[in-house]
């Protein structure tokens, strides 16, 4: 829609410069400059501007002159100096050409969209449209703005107002369909556009929307993987999307990973970012190892490890710290958005590929399947970290993270109990199982918990809380739930007045 037309296309022919007269004093060479600086191959604006000045200097002073002036201060960035020329060139007094004053709105119009005056651009696209209504794209432009206020039904109508045989026109008015729940008309507009001559793989991701947004997401799976074939990362990451809907982890971690190959920058959609967030916390609570460290340490480290692997001798330790090292993203933060998951999953495969009793790379491979929300498959990973060394504290904790997140306090506890076996000075431990204990009715052990747990860290504010609310509801001690919850409040960051 934001596509500029060339300046080439849209004046009339560069004048002939003048033969005869002062060079600095003649109005026809400032203008032949004007007009050749921007068609050149390597457009200068900012000298066809200084020409256009000198041009209103001597008196050259029309519509068709300010529309240029406003269109090289367009080119230059300056948005609120373009849209006074066209302005200035859409209330001159010369008469005017026809083709001026269409380019002339619609260039107002584009400029005020993008600073947010809707209802401006809304005029002079209208204007525009009445003045040139063979001409597509004051007519496109009028339509997605319609969109924009909510006017579905104009949009819809602007469009189909617009000339015969364009696939642009019906691709728009695919998304418009889609929008509005007619999935079958959608997708006929779509037919449509690739009988027009629009080529294939530019309608497909319409159609992988369409097909989305009206939950037939198989077919729209498709859709997204042909268009990612060519590159799109923004593909990649709506089958990522609909893999996780579906419960299909591993597409979903291949997928991500694709989409941050093509565009490391891609970074995580909304949807996916909230489903990684929501279990990255927790998971971090007892992990060991730090949850940020300085991005350069940690591409030297991989580049040390990428060598290790890459000789014959390769071991599953090394496989493991390489796929450690890309929990990490960009900014050093672990499991931060576009951290490197597919690379995460692929290492820790192929180190329990070479030992498959190599726990910390089961623990790994089952943090991953945590995050992204396969319990089962975390479960199995957990389990068999255990298996192979029943002293890796970290796996019992994570096996009752998702043990409580089920419900299922009995077993939950007997993880957290694991846990303090080897640690008994983990705070979280006791703090987690406290909250099982609850869970179970078990309220004067849980109390015990979260004292321990106050003990290891001092002033943890969740811990007053918790017991606050246990002497209150279910022990009958209002004085003492009084005391906590004093106490709660004293150990916020800023208290409460």
């Amino acid at each position: 829609m934001r596509a500029y037309t060339s300046i080439c296309v849209l004046l009339l022919a560069c004048l002939a410069p003048s033969t005869g007269g002062s060079e600095e004093a003649d109005p026809l060479r400032c203008w032949d400059l004007a007009y050749r600086s921007p068609c050149a191959e390597s457009p200068d604006y900012a000298a066809a501007l200084g020409e256009l000045r000198r041009g209103i200097l001597f008196g050259v002073s029309d519509c068709d002159l300010y529309y240029r002036m406003g269109y090289c201060y367009e080119k230059l960035g300056k948005a609120d100096m373009a849209k006074r020329s066209f302005r200035m060139a859409l209330t001159s007094r010369d008469e005017c050409p026809a083709d001026i004053i269409y380019y002339a709105h619609l260039h107002a119009g584009m400029l005020d969209f993008e600073g947010g005056d809707l209802g401006d651009a809304l005029e002079h696209f209208k204007k525009a449209a009445a003045i040139k209504p063979d001409r597509w794209v004051a007519r496109n432009n009028l339509a997605v703005l319609e969109r924009e206020l909510g006017r579905k039904e104009g949009g819809a109508d602007s469009l189909a107002r617009a000339v015969d045989g364009n696939p642009v026109w019906n691709r728009n008015r695919a998304i418009i369909r889609g929008e509005e729940g007619l999935t079958d008309e959608a997708l006929e507009e779509c037919g449509g556009a690739v009988s027009r001559g629009c080529k294939k793989a530019f309608i497909q991701y319409t159609r992988a929307e369409v097909l989305n947004s009206s939950g037939r997401h198989a077919g729209a799976a498709g859709e997204y993987l042909a268009c990612a074939g060519g590159g799109d990362p923004a593909s990649y990451l709506r089958v990522a999307e609909i893999a996780l809907l579906e419960g299909r982890y591993g597409r979903f971690i291949i997928s991500l990973q694709k989409a941050l190959d093509v565009d490391h920058g891609a970074g995580f959609p909304p949807a996916i970012s909230a489903r990684l967030g929501a279990a990255r916390l927790p998971l971090l609570e007892a992990q060991g190892g730090p949850v940020h460290r300085y991005p350069d340490e940690i591409k030297e480290e991989r580049a040390d490890l990428i060598e290790a692997i890459s000789g014959d001798d390769a071991d599953a330790g090394a496989h493991c710290g390489l796929a450690h090292l890309y929990e990490y993203n960009g900014e050093g933060e672990r499991y931060g958005d576009g951290f490197h998951i597919g690379r995460v999953f692929e290492h820790y495969t192929a180190a329990l590929s070479i030992d498959p009793d190599h726990a910390r790379s089961h623990l790994g491979l089952g943090r991953l399947y945590h995050l992204a929300g396969d319990g089962k498959s975390a479960l199995r990973e957990y389990s068999a970290a255990v298996k192979a060394d029943s002293r890796l504290s970290r796996a019992h904790f994570n096996k009752g993270l998702i043990y409580a997140s089920r419900n299922m306090a009995g077993d939950a506890l007997r993880s957290f109990r694991e846990v303090l076996r080897y640690e008994p000075e983990l705070a979280q431990a006791h703090y987690r199982a406290a909250l099982a204990l609850t869970r179970s009715g078990r309220y004067g052990e849980a109390v015990e918990e979260y004292e321990k747990t106050l003990a290891l860290n001092p002033g943890d504010p969740r811990c007053y809380f918790n017991m606050g609310r246990i002497h209150a509801d279910y022990l009958g001690d209002k004085e003492k739930a009084a005391e906590y919850f004093e106490l709660y409040r004293r150990s916020l960051p800023e208290p409460m007045s």
